[in-house]
């Protein structure tokens, strides 16, 4: 996508205009959490990695296949975090040198590329891409925050996890302690890194999240275990839902992984929806994580078919 190649290189650009300045200087560095620079106009960059190495063993009972054995880097990610001085514009770029990213597939170095600008104090609007807030709400949660190296099964079958476009978040208070958080989407639907032709159309969708007791400590809403161990109760439950006009893969990751033909030989991709619930709760070091999804697809000649997980 054209698009992407532009961000990249302005992203890169707003990288690199806090380094024209005269006094740049180490804020901060705690072991883990990535070294903290600022300049003398008020600009910050967070840089950051990890790694997570993996061993596979596989054990058959049948006696003509041999045992397996696997060591890898199953991720190798490399961070830029940065706010300009007026605290309103930030950005993010990441990559995964192991090239092989969440998916299955070769989904390329780059992982995210996002532009944010704080609308006002409770809406921020993103450009750039992203983890899609349309997937469940355990791709809501960065992978060094995950409880086990993989991911569930769910995600495996249902989740786009990153893809190019605009993105809107808020954060509302309902009374109380009780918040309203709406999420909207409007993305290329066919997954990250689409540089060259996107097939089918736009993906629209948006994720409403409900917290009765209040915000997690310490962003414990994206952390899969609880390891603040919250001294009292709490939850989010959301509902989620995305309409994707013309998919060409098969969860939408991998744009013309799979093309339909009409009988005359055209393009004929089937519009893809998918509607999902899930909740997250946690209390004194205890936590449930709980998700639902089904989805929906139907091509020109009005064949559905349906899924749940």
């Amino acid at each position: 996508m054209k698009s992407l190649k532009i961000l990249i290189p302005f992203l890169l650009l707003l990288i690199s205009i806090p380094f024209f300045s005269q006094d740049i200087k180490v804020s901060s560095y705690n072991f883990g959490e990535g070294i903290n620079f600022t300049t003398g106009e008020g600009h910050e960059i967070k840089i950051s990695s990890y790694f997570q190495p993996y061993l596979e063993t596989k054990k058959y009972t049948e006696a003509d296949i041999n045992n397996e054995s696997r060591f890898r880097m199953r991720r190798t990610r490399f961070r830029i975090d940065g706010e300009t001085a007026n605290k309103r514009f930030s950005y993010r770029f990441q990559f995964d040198l192991t090239g092989n990213g969440e998916a299955e597939e070769d989904s390329g170095y780059l992982l995210d590329a996002i532009i944010n600008y704080e609308l006002t104090n409770k809406i921020t609007v993103s450009f750039g891409q992203r983890a899609t807030y349309t997937d469940n709400r355990e791709l809501f949660m960065n992978s060094n925050a995950l409880q086990l190296v993989e991911r569930s099964r769910l995600t495996s079958a249902f989740a786009s996890i990153r893809e190019f476009g605009l993105f809107i978040n808020g954060s509302f208070k309902t009374g109380g302690n009780s918040l309203i958080r709406p999420y909207f989407v409007l993305t290329n639907g066919d997954g990250g890194n689409v540089f060259n032709k996107d097939f089918g159309g736009l993906k629209i969708g948006g994720r409403i999240d409900f917290l009765p007791f209040g915000t997690f400590t310490n962003f414990g809403q994206f952390r899969q275990a609880d390891v603040m161990r919250e001294l009292t109760p709490k939850f989010v439950i959301g509902a989620v839902y995305s309409y994707n006009n013309g998919m060409s893969s098969r969860r939408g990751r991998q744009s013309g992984a799979i093309l339909y033909l009409d009988a005359n030989n055209e393009e004929s991709l089937p519009d893809f929806s998918k509607f999902g619930i899930d909740f997250l709760f946690k209390y004194r070091g205890f936590s449930a994580l709980g998700e639902f999804v089904k989805n929906s697809s139907n091509c020109a000649n009005k064949h559905y078919s349906k899924g749940s997980y």
